[in-house]
């Protein structure tokens, strides 16, 4: 977990995924039909304004999902999907994801997945 240093100041988390995926969209809608608090807001990293996103934050964001928590730190990969689903209220789901080998293994599928995204959303949803 590296702090970010351009910060984006939140009152919720926002969650900063790319628009353009299909499993990312999925992703999303998902996520936001399990928020029952509303406290985890959604962004495509394209809708973001440029000036609150450095070209740094840009990249990180195309490479994978990115959660900025109130304070303003972004955690990415599968550290940001246990953050994601403890928010959800799946805290054991998030202590599995945490844990030294648990949360090795979710960093391993999560980059698998990340780099084969466009491919798979491509087969599964007809979209990339």
């Amino acid at each position: 977990m590296e702090p970010q240093q351009d910060k984006i100041h939140s009152e919720s988390f926002l969650i900063i995924w790319d628009g353009s995926c299909g499993i990312c969209r999925r992703a999303a809608g998902w996520v936001a039909r399990y928020d029952s608090s509303g406290s985890i807001r959604l962004v495509p990293y394209q809708n973001l304004a440029h000036d609150a996103l450095s070209e740094k934050l840009a990249a990180r964001c195309r490479r994978s999902m990115q959660v900025v928590d109130p304070n303003g730190t972004a955690i990415e990969g599968a550290a940001a999907v246990a953050v994601i689903v403890e928010r959800l209220g799946w805290k054991r789901v998030a202590r599995v994801l945490r844990i030294r080998v648990g949360g090795a293994v979710a960093e391993r599928c999560y980059q698998w997945l990340v780099r084969h995204r466009n491919q798979i959303s491509r087969i599964l949803f007809r979209s990339a």
